[in-house]
């Protein structure tokens, strides 16, 4: 028993030092590219040694193997030259590649790339150990001779040994380099893996304490534990504002430059009808400095929208000064939400003279003698910061899943790979009920057959991810079960789903299946984000009917993970999030969603509603996915960073049935804002309709995105 737990921790340690060695080189595996790397390097680093050496030893041997083996596959992918290391043991990258040369998140090995890398480094084990055979014939023929010949001087045998050792290197370097020329020459392109990140494994990774904010100073955080303490409580409100207010700082208004137009040039411009926009013509005042401001007029402050019991609104900073009062009576309000907890941009003037504070009583604005109120005239979000400035800003750290950078030109700036990978698809579903009876002519799985033999039907075309989004239990299942038959219920379904899947030998073949639990799915926790996955024995009810099918344990057709659910595809992020925002945001909003008229049928199935929008806008304007108070959506503490949207990711796909047609599925739902440089925001509408009283249960709609040209389709079944 205990070789066989030792085994399995050298083999847990070897994985490890693996990935680590991967991640330093801008590299990434599956689980079935590692697997023939670990093995190789446990079975060359025991081979020819006794069975006294110790295991730390065979550990060591093994690592340096390993790391090998990583600068083979690191040049390979690069098409650099390499040169053996001075003691034989490794290669040595000829050229500077480091932890940030230009892979970034690119190289993903293959198995075909791996197994050549193994052939690689035999072949530089079997030269090594044939020059060192060849060096010890030479020494011996030499011995045997000594007697014979007349002795050579010192200088003579140092020569002419030094003579052999360089005749040997230049044979091993002409070899190296004509099998790097053959590697170049059949250069294999990556295949299409998905890195599918667990929001609870991300690691917080910026720190946005800079005071200028042009930049986003930043650390590598660790794996924090799920329940913070009072620290990590402040963190996160701080964080949050920091966030946005780094963005707010880099707009060219706010940027402060030497070069910037002096006041009295700016009140010409304004004069004269010129937009007072130049750059660093506006300038952030301070709570805490406010109070303290000897100059008059209107002021520009940035804070959190706070509400007290009695519903009077006040602005909160970072610098520890009190709440300011907000008088917004005269306000002019910008389109879209503004929910309490949301970061907001307020222009306006102090009231020092105290004429506002008897209207400011009997409209719910207290001047509490401290600051006075802030008479607002305009407030508002920040806009959304487009992705290339968000990237420049991170200089490179692992914001999105805190693994490795992201290079924006990877796939434009490889051909090969863009083209290999031109036909790449994810599917996206929501609320797929699996608890509706199986036989209904067009319910949810006659439709889930359909699609998935379609599918099957396309062999290697069919889509290489599918994500399923909560909820998979029908109202009426949770109506009618408690807790515990509802888990009951949820695993038979996904029982259900497995031996579906299981008929479709092509689609387990090639495509990944990624469950994304719902708000009303019996989760742990279900009520916080983020939202965990399900337990154990859920998961294990289905891939329990693939077990015949799949042939790996390690690299599982289904994969259950959290909400929200971060995949990287090359360098396209994506994100997948099942939850009721709209609904959260609407109840602690400051302002009424402006109204519209009653659009007519055919404006209402081809225009997103201006709910829709606004709720999409506010998420990309907040740079977070629960932009409202603790008190209304329960977040861990420390995993706050996990529902970050920054840098904007390429498509965020939202599951939200609260929403004006939210049953409806949007391939693009409009922000308001430039959608070149934003991203794709959609909703896949409901899979399933759970009216079970009649055949014609309805939906059947969900969502196609191609990454190589990051288009969306509503389709349906």
């Amino acid at each position: 028993m205990s070789s066989a737990v030792s085994q399995h921790a050298v083999h847990a340690s070897l994985r490890k030092h693996l990935l680590n060695a991967l991640r330093l080189r801008g590299l990434s595996a599956s689980a079935k590219s590692l697997r023939p790397l670990l093995e190789f390097a446990l079975s060359s680093s025991s081979a020819g040694s006794s069975s006294s050496k110790s295991s730390s030893s065979l550990l060591s041997s093994a690592r340096l193997e390993l790391d090998a083996l990583c600068d083979v596959l690191m040049n390979n992918s690069t098409g650099g030259g390499v040169a053996p290391s001075s003691d034989g043991s490794a290669f040595t990258p000829s050229v500077g590649l480091g932890a940030h040369s230009s892979l970034g998140a690119s190289s993903i090995v293959s198995e075909a790339q791996a197994e050549a890398a193994i052939q690689t480094r035999l072949a530089h084990i079997r030269r090594k150990q044939h020059n060192a055979n060849a060096r010890a014939a030479a020494a011996a023929a030499a011995a045997e001779v000594e007697g014979e010949d007349a002795p050579m001087g010192d200088d003579d045998a140092d020569a002419e040994k030094a003579n052999a050792e360089n005749e040997l290197e230049k044979d091993d370097d002409d070899l190296d380099n004509d099998e790097f020329q053959d590697d170049d020459d059949d250069e294999l392109v990556p295949e299409a893996t998905f890195e599918i990140v667990d929001a609870l494994e991300v690691p917080r990774v910026l720190d946005f304490t800079g005071g200028a904010g042009s930049t986003a100073k930043g650390r590598v955080g660790v794996h924090a534990a799920l329940h913070g303490g009072v620290a990590a409580r402040g963190n996160l409100a701080v964080d949050r504002l920091r966030l946005v207010e780094s963005r707010l700082l880099r707009l060219s208004i706010f940027r402060q430059s030497p070069f910037a137009p002096s006041e009295q040039t700016q009140r010409q411009q304004q004069a004269s009808g010129g937009r007072r926009l130049a750059a660093g013509s506006t300038h952030l005042t301070p709570l805490d400095a406010l109070s303290g401001s000897t100059s008059g007029g209107t002021k520009t402050v940035f804070g959190t929208l706070v509400s007290d019991e009695e519903g009077r609104w006040s602005l909160e900073d970072a610098s520890g000064a009190p709440p300011l009062p907000l008088w917004l009576n005269d306000a002019k309000f910008a389109p879209g939400l503004l929910p309490e907890g949301s970061c907001v941009v307020a222009e306006g003037r102090l009231d020092r003279s105290g004429r506002v504070a008897a209207a400011a009583a009997t409209a719910g604005v207290s001047a509490d003698g401290r600051s006075g109120a802030f008479v607002v005239t305009a407030i508002g979000q920040p806009p959304p910061e487009d992705r290339a400035s968000a990237c420049g800003a991170a200089q490179g750290r692992p914001v999105f899943d805190g693994l490795r950078q992201s290079h924006a030109g990877y796939p434009g700036d490889n051909v090969k790979w863009d083209r290999a990978h031109a036909n790449v698809s994810v599917a996206v579903l929501s609320d797929v009920f699996l608890d509706l009876p199986e036989k209904l002519p067009n319910g949810t799985w006659a439709k889930l057959e359909t699609l998935f033999n379609a599918y099957d039907s396309m062999g290697s075309d069919a889509p290489s991810l599918i994500v399923m989004m909560g909820d998979f239990l029908s109202p009426a299942a949770r109506r009618r079960h408690a807790a515990s038959g509802l888990l009951n219920v949820l695993r038979e379904g996904f029982a259900k789903l497995g031996k579906l899947l299981a008929r479709q030998k092509n689609l387990v073949r090639n495509t990944t299946l990624l469950i994304v639990p719902g708000p009303c799915d019996p989760v742990p926790s279900r009520l916080v984000l983020p939202r965990s996955p399900f337990i154990a024995s859920v998961q294990a009810a289905c891939k329990r009917q693939l077990a015949a099918v799949v042939q790996s344990s390690d690299d599982p057709p289904v994969v259950f993970t959290t909400s929200p659910a971060r995949v990287r595809f090359g360098d396209r992020e994506l994100v997948f999030h099942r939850h009721n925002v709209c609904e959260q945001m609407r109840s602690c909003n400051l302002v009424k969603v402006p109204s519209e008229r009653p659009p007519t049928n055919e404006e209402a199935s081809t225009a997103p509603s201006a709910l829709l929008r606004h709720t999409a806008a506010t998420l990309l304007q907040q740079s977070h996915l629960s932009p409202v108070p603790l008190s209304v959506q329960p977040v861990y503490w420390t995993h706050d960073h996990s529902l970050y949207l920054w840098p904007s990711p390429h498509l965020l796909v939202l599951g939200d049935r609260t929403m004006e047609g939210g049953r409806q599925g949007w391939a693009e739902i409009g922000t308001g804002e430039d959608s070149s440089r934003l991203p794709k925001v959609a909703s896949p509408g409901c899979f399933s309709r759970s009216d079970t009283s009649t055949s014609k249960v309805g939906g059947g709609e969900f969502l196609l995105y191609r990454p190589y040209n990051g288009t969306v389709e509503l389709c349906e079944v």
